[in-house]
């Protein structure tokens, strides 16, 4: 994670689901931070727009779920992270998303 609320971005996956409510997820296996540091993930298009909420997630947590907005169908996108803390330090995080996931997030 990089220092100071900056962004850290994945490279891209195509989202080619058109249903919204077709979960995106996020597993840290692993922060620098410590299991309990909550790191803050979204998706953003190649433009860097969001194209779903911030949610946060620790290293503590199983695998979490979250849907997106309409314009995450059918494009690219990038998992988008942010230290939920102002501080210059930095740290590294591991663990697996997935821009679709074959669950479907209850509205």
């Amino acid at each position: 994670m990089k220092a100071n609320q900056a962004n850290s971005r994945s490279a891209p996956e195509y989202r080619s689901t058109t249903n919204r409510y077709e979960a995106w997820m996020v597993n840290v296996t692993e922060s620098g931070e410590g299991n309990t540091a909550i790191t803050q993930y979204w998706l953003e298009n190649a433009g860097g727009t969001n194209v779903s909420d911030a949610f946060p997630v620790a290293e503590i947590e199983n695998t979490k779920y979250f849907p997106a907005y309409d314009n995450a169908s059918q494009t690219d996108v990038y998992l988008t992270a942010q230290n939920n803390n102002y501080t210059s330090d930095t740290y590294g995080v591991t663990g697996y998303w997935d821009e679709e996931t074959g669950v479907f997030y209850s509205h």
